[in-house]
């Protein structure tokens, strides 16, 4: 695409692992003074090695109301050497910041927090009009929010403490938790709030300087920068910095002094972020080479439900096992999150009940408009071409044997035409996916393996030679395995033991019991193989993650002189 010469806007909806962040940005030329436009390339699909003018030309970040298509605002991005001296400047602000006793940060944060909460029905406003989350669900989101930084600003003090113990010769081993300097942060567009603040929050009570980059939601970045800002209520050095995909690379790899580096987003970003850290490794001319990086990129996260549930007795608990999963698990923000259950591997014991339970939840849902109250389901963020990346994997499913169903429908038997037309349509300039079961799944289906970004749910039966420990246990662990993602799994059971040897054996950041798709401050958010590097930025460990240790031995070798000896 750089290089070419296209008339009007053009949109780039790439996509790898999760849809593209569209947005629409002009690119002037400087040679010939005429009007092209290039859509901006993203974090999913498009490396930043392969748009090397970019950096010079693209000036304007346009940004369209997701289901209206109406211009919400034209943004200037800021260039380089804009962007240098304003992290030169954060970092001196960031000096001053830290050697604040830490009572006083965490009152300026937390007068920050009291703000975003004051303006909590403005900032769902933003997200609703930019990321197309309905009502209801932005509301729930800023809410939780507040809650969130206001544990983490409880938590500071235990985090951050000195940790202190005794040698056998009366000597004292003290490790302490000293600031970073300046933590770049790199949030996404769908939890717009809880992807900035989950790292963004901890860096700032541990005294260090931010740089938060929104470019997908930039109003939400302002909202932080209102909240926590240089010149915002906190006074705190946090800059919403707007700059694109190229700029950040360029300012990580560069001398700007940045210690760490916390990306939420897709594979293919974290790889970019990744080659940007080792550029700078690379500098040997640069006095701070090494960089930190916290990645948390996504996942193909399944939720187990164990025979148990499959009993009379257990009818109850299988019925909310399969409202939770369906509604929180698969259908909140559109299916559109990170941690979202995007596989149900059921015992062959439950699999009949579960399914026809989940067939009548995924027919509950209202699409349409997301600033209307009663909306359950909005457009996808990438537009048609998220819808197409979802049909992929149905048609794909469908040719090795699954069937499909849509709104309670069985529509396997369809053609490819109106199949689509069950699960794609239209409303303004709004594209929108249909709740979509994939029964009877296996592998190799795609469905199973990659992450998909919408309100698609394959579903995959487990039969084991004996129920229980430890056949169940082993062949349950593997299902849920057989993906390169390792974020999140959840086991659904009335059996404590069996989750326990679950949660033991599963090789994921976060297991949950009973539970899914959730984050919460109290942990660490963190994952492996293509979900991250387990360097999370959140929980306690979050704290330590985005601050030095400073170690200390103080020995009693040397003694005072008594006056007698003198």
């Amino acid at each position: 695409m750089p290089g070419s010469r296209l008339s009007g806007v053009v949109r780039s909806e790439f996509l790898h692992f999760r849809p593209s962040l569209t947005c629409y940005v002009t690119r002037r030329s400087i040679s010939s003074h005429k009007s092209q436009v290039y859509a901006l390339l993203n974090f999913s699909r498009t490396a930043t090695s392969e748009t090397p003018s970019l950096h010079r030309d693209c000036d304007i970040n346009e940004i369209r109301n997701l289901y209206s298509g109406e211009i919400i605002e034209r943004r200037p991005f800021v260039g380089r050497e804009e962007a240098m001296a304003t992290v030169g400047i954060l970092s001196e602000r960031q000096s001053k910041w830290g050697a604040l006793p830490l009572e006083e940060r965490v009152a300026r944060i937390r007068d920050g927090v009291a703000y975003i909460n004051e303006h909590r029905k403005q900032v769902a406003n933003d997200i609703v009009a930019t990321v197309g989350k309905p009502l209801s669900q932005a509301e729930s989101e800023v809410a939780a929010s507040v809650k969130k930084m206001q544990y983490l600003c409880e938590s500071a003090d235990e985090a951050l403490a000195p940790r202190m113990s005794t040698g056998q010769r009366g000597e004292i081993y003290e490790t302490h938790r000293v600031p970073k300097g300046i933590v770049d942060i790199v949030a996404p567009w769908n939890f717009p709030m809880f992807t900035a603040l989950n790292g963004a929050i901890p860096a700032l009570l541990a005294g260090n300087g931010v740089i938060l980059k929104h470019q997908s939601v930039p109003r939400i970045g302002d909202w932080f920068a209102r909240a926590f800002g240089t010149e915002g209520v906190s006074r705190a050095p946090l800059e919403h910095l707007h700059i694109d995909v190229p700029t950040s690379s360029w300012l990580a790899a560069s001398a700007a002094p940045i210690a760490h580096r916390v990306f939420t987003g897709s594979v293919r970003g974290g790889r970019e972020v990744s080659q940007s850290i080792s550029a700078r490794a690379a500098n040997l001319s640069l006095a701070t080479p090494f960089v930190a990086t916290s990645l948390e990129l996504g996942g193909c996260d399944a939720a187990y439900v164990h025979a148990d549930l499959g009993s009379e007795a257990a009818a109850r608990a299988l019925n909310s096992c399969a409202r939770f999963i369906v509604q929180l698990g698969r259908l909140s923000n559109t299916g559109q999150s990170c941690c979202a259950v995007k596989r149900a591997i059921l015992h062959s014991a439950a699999y009949d009940a579960w399914c026809a339970l989940a067939t009548e939840e995924m027919s509950k849902f209202v699409a349409g408009d997301p600033a209307r109250r009663e909306t359950t389901l909005g457009p996808l963020y990438g537009g048609g071409a998220a819808c197409e990346a979802l049909l992929e994997l149905v048609e794909d499913a469908l040719a090795l044997g699954a069937r499909v169903v849509v709104g309670g429908e069985d529509v396997s038997a369809l053609s490819h035409s109106a199949r689509r037309e069950r699960c794609v349509f239209q409303e303004r300039s709004g594209h929108f996916f249909r709740p979509t079961l994939l029964l009877d799944a296996k592998p190799p289906m795609r469905c199973l393996r990659e992450e998909s970004f919408g309100p698609l749910l394959p579903v995959q039966r487990l039969d084991t030679p004996s129920v229980g420990q430890p056949d169940e246990v082993r062949f349950a662990v593997e299902a849920v395995g057989d993906t390169p993602f390792a974020l999140t799994a959840s086991v659904w059971t009335l059996d404590s033991l069996f989750a326990d040897a679950f949660v033991r054996e599963v090789k994921t950041g976060t297991c949950y019991v009973n539970w899914c798709n959730d984050v919460h401050p109290q942990l660490v958010w963190s994952g492996s193989g293509f979900s991250g590097n387990g360097a999370g930025a959140l929980g306690l460990e979050g704290f330590r993650c985005l601050s030095n240790t400073k170690s200390v031995l103080r020995s009693s070798l040397l003694k005072p002189i008594s006056p007698q000896k003198q």
